[in-house]
């Protein structure tokens, strides 16, 4: 599930709204490595599917309207691993992974930096 927070006020008939919303992706990918190392590999992923999304808008006046769509999602992802750590007993290694996601939902483009640490 993601979750997406627009601080920026909105006008619409209704009046002035800040936008939350809440997606539930289901997509499938495909993925190449672009770059392997024993300690460094960048990574390509490319995705497509749909995503059930509740939009929820909260007007200065207090009031709150929930839309939902379900929205074709698609986008690629970038990302680096690096291979600081040993696993004690095993040829492995592990770490942290960076990188970016660009995914186009609703006639928006998304664009999310993340990090894990594996």
């Amino acid at each position: 599930m993601w979750w997406f927070h627009n601080p920026a006020h909105v006008d619409d008939a209704n009046g002035a709204y800040e936008q939350r919303a809440l997606t539930l992706p289901l997509f499938l990918g495909a993925s190449a490595t672009l770059v392997r190392r024993p300690r460094f590999n960048l990574y390509l992923q490319i995705n497509g599917g749909l995503a059930h999304t509740q939009y929820i808008h909260r007007y200065d006046s207090g009031r709150y309207r929930v839309a939902s769509r379900t929205e074709a999602l698609y986008g690629l992802t970038l990302t680096c691993w690096f291979g600081l750590f040993k696993l004690r007993g095993t040829p492995y290694r592990t770490g942290p992974r960076l990188g970016t996601s660009f995914y186009h939902i609703g006639g928006q483009t998304l664009r999310s930096p993340y990090g894990t640490i594996w």
